[in-house]
């Protein structure tokens, strides 16, 4: 069964931003600059993502993440991003320079568009 992404209230039905953990989680070891993939479940449509304090991750739900050069160039990748809509069944890639943790966890919103076809 999948979360479903509810923000906490407090006692004056104030939302409090706090997310419950998630049955849909994955958790993995980068080697410094070694891309690696992550299918997002079905029914998943948003993923958080955490990392290990001071790597720079970059995730690219499009393409095989790369590392960036020394001039500008187009790409689809985010660095760090804290959470993203996502959807079911399109893989995500990541990369970084440096080796590290990657933690990323899905969650459910029913009837929420993604913008993406």
């Amino acid at each position: 069964m999948t979360t479903k992404l509810l923000l906490g209230k407090d006692l004056n039905g104030n939302v409090t931003y706090q997310i419950p953990f998630t049955d849909t989680g994955y958790e993995t070891t980068l080697v410094a600059g070694v891309a690696q993939s992550l299918v997002v479940p079905a029914n998943c449509t948003s993923a958080w993502f955490s990392y290990s304090s001071g790597i720079d991750v970059f995730v690219d739900p499009l393409h095989t993440a790369t590392l960036p050069g020394a001039v500008f160039a187009s790409t689809t990748a985010d660095m760090n991003p804290v959470a993203r809509s996502v959807v079911p069944g399109s893989t995500l890639s990541f990369i970084s320079d440096a080796a590290g943790y990657v933690k990323v966890s899905f969650y459910e919103i029913a009837g929420y568009w993604t913008g993406q076809s």
